[in-house]
């Protein structure tokens, strides 16, 4: 009976043998083997490479990025900037955009809020909201940039994309 105990040892090790070889196998070939995504990775970098204006390039892959880096060449390097709809626990979802032209717009005053009481919490910046194009002018804002319909509102020449 001792023999016949050993038997079901030799299967399972030959079981998990065989499943390691296979795994080993399926590895080599995806490893040897270039993947879909390679390969469209390569073309694409290929295709990037080819494009020497960042604008062009930034439309290939992220519009937003091509949108902040037009208007970032578009308006005076002094203009102070307001972009209206940021504000509140609603417009949390939009705070994107606002990063993206504050880090393309650099180092342009952005600003979202009147005043110095802009405060960011978990849902959202809360601050001083204005959609009064006197009012930012008043402020030393030179540009309006209404989120809700991306109208851009020059105040002064300097907000004035050339």
């Amino acid at each position: 009976m001792i023999p016949n105990s050993s038997r079901p040892d030799q299967v399972s090790k030959r079981l998990t043998l065989a499943t390691v070889l296979l795994l080993g196998a399926l590895s080599l070939g995806l490893v040897i083997t270039p993947s879909t995504f390679m390969v469209k990775m390569i073309r694409r970098a290929d295709l990037l490479s080819q494009i020497s204006d960042p604008i062009q390039r930034d439309q290939q892959c992220i519009n937003q990025c091509a949108t902040a880096r037009a208007l970032d060449r578009a308006i005076d390097p002094q203009a102070r900037i307001f972009i209206t709809g940021m504000l509140g626990t609603t417009n949390n979802s939009n705070l994107g955009y606002y990063f993206f032209l504050r880090n393309y717009l650099f180092p342009r005053d952005i600003g979202i809020s009147l005043g110095t009481n802009l405060v960011y919490r978990e849902d959202g910046f809360h601050g001083t909201p204005c959609d009064s194009s006197a009012i930012l002018k008043s402020n030393g804002f030179d540009l309006v940039i209404n989120y809700n319909n991306f109208q851009m509102i020059a105040l002064t020449p300097r907000g004035r994309p050339k």
